[in-house]
């Protein structure tokens, strides 16, 4: 049996929130950049305590996306 790869259909969302949804990537994007320096200075508690953080924003965007 063939396995058949098809993308997963974007739920359309309107235009307030994926404008939110942007801000959350951006948050991401900033906070992943923000952990891995503190990894590499050896803050690990610090770089744990961000891993939460965008955990917690990739949680609001999934709210976002699932509630329109």
């Amino acid at each position: 049996m063939e396995r058949i790869d098809a993308p997963i259909p974007e739920q359309e969302v309107n235009e307030e929130t994926q404008e939110k949804i942007n801000q959350i990537d951006n948050q991401i994007s900033e906070l992943t950049k923000q952990a891995e320096k503190y990894g590499e200075i050896g803050l690990v508690d610090d770089t744990e305590i961000v891993l939460k953080e965008i955990e917690k924003l990739k949680q609001q965007k999934e709210k976002l996306i699932t509630m329109n």
